[in-house]
């Protein structure tokens, strides 16, 4: 593919994020969850569309509410939403949410216009707090797992070399 018919891909999938998102939410205004927590972020949630494999609806399925500082997301066997929480040389979380102890929050106004149900993640639905060597952002989860890898530029830094860069972690949820 040229170099151009790149760029112009690229440009148009930006430009259609931008259109999504309430820029004053993901930037500055956080979200206050039922149990007090401020959450600065969203996360969107596409589902499959049916009529086309492969591909996803273009509006939203549902909002999440979600902390800082998130650097990767999965869906466990299960159903738990686990985000992988990371920051520098800090300690990294794995934070595992039950959504299905989750129930409506509201309804969230995406930049587009769409009005969709909103969830906060928070204590009320969290699970589990696994805190796990720095640098930890790449996470997936199979057959009961999650497995983690680290920041793709940690080995550049010698931090990196010392916190165990390059290598792929695994715990049982």
């Amino acid at each position: 593919m040229s170099e151009n018919k790149v760029n112009n891909l690229l440009g148009v999938s930006m430009d259609k994020i931008k259109e999504m998102v309430d820029v004053n939410t993901v930037i500055g205004d956080p979200i206050t969850t039922p149990d007090g927590t401020e959450n600065p972020a969203v996360m969107y949630a596409f589902a499959a569309d049916p009529a086309e494999p492969g591909r996803f609806l273009t509006v939203p399925d549902n909002v999440f509410s979600i902390p800082g500082m998130v650097q990767g997301t999965c869906i466990t066997d299960d159903g738990r939403i686990v985000l992988s929480v990371s920051y520098g040389i800090a300690p990294s979380h794995l934070l595992a949410y039950n959504v299905n102890l989750a129930a409506p929050d509201g309804t969230f106004t995406t930049g587009s216009g769409d009005e969709v149900e909103l969830f906060c993640l928070d204590s009320r639905n969290l699970t589990e707090d696994l805190v796990g060597p720095p640098m930890q952002e790449g996470i997936e989860s199979h057959d009961g797992r999650v497995y983690t890898t680290d920041e793709s530029a940690s080995n550049k830094y010698i931090f990196g070399k010392l916190c165990g860069a390059g290598r792929v972690y695994a715990v049982q949820l």
